[in-house]
């Protein structure tokens, strides 16, 4: 399969399956309840691996490399940190309770990013799109692919409208994810 295939699907399945969570944003006891069970759980991880006897390493190295062990417990350590400082981080943090303003379609959000990418790769031209001085439609061959994209893929979502969306997160000159 064709590797810029392989993105657009992988964008899609990633963002399908992250939209499952709830897209609300979560209150500040279920944040800190969340933040507590992951640092519990990698605390505990860490000490775990660190405690393990000698003939268990052993066994476990037959199909973990040692250094893959030592790499999880390094992990689990940041994470643990992390945790816990992200947590005397929460009183900073303003939580709401409710959604403000329309939902984001981030299926069609990382598609057209990818999207973009692939088409400005494969023409070596910008992807954006045409307005017609004289109709005032909107348009343009990037546009017009990013629809067939989004029907494929059966995203309901303005291809134009994620085109001018993408088009002003990209003259923002944000490199990062909303």
């Amino acid at each position: 399969m064709d590797n810029d295939v392989v993105a657009i699907c992988t964008a899609v399945v990633l963002e399908r399956f992250a939209t499952k969570r709830s897209e609300s944003p979560a209150s500040k006891r279920q944040t800190e309840s969340e933040i507590r069970t992951l640092a519990k759980l990698s605390t505990r991880l860490v000490q775990h691996i660190e405690s393990m006897h000698q003939t268990s390493r052993e066994l476990l190295e037959v199909s973990l490399p040692a250094h893959e062990l030592r790499i999880l417990n390094k992990t689990a350590q940041s994470v643990a940190g992390a945790s816990k400082h992200a947590i005397t981080r929460l009183p900073a943090v303003p939580f709401l309770e409710q959604s403000t303003g329309r939902r984001v379609n981030k299926p069609a959000e990382a598609v057209t990013r990818c999207a973009a990418a692939i088409f400005n790769r494969r023409t070596r031209r910008k992807p954006v799109r045409i307005v017609d001085r004289i109709s005032g439609e909107a348009g343009g061959p990037f546009v017009k692919w990013l629809a067939e994209v989004f029907s494929i893929l059966e995203i309901e979502a303005s291809a134009d409208a994620e085109a001018r969306k993408y088009h002003e997160w990209i003259s923002m000159g944000t490199t990062t994810e909303k």
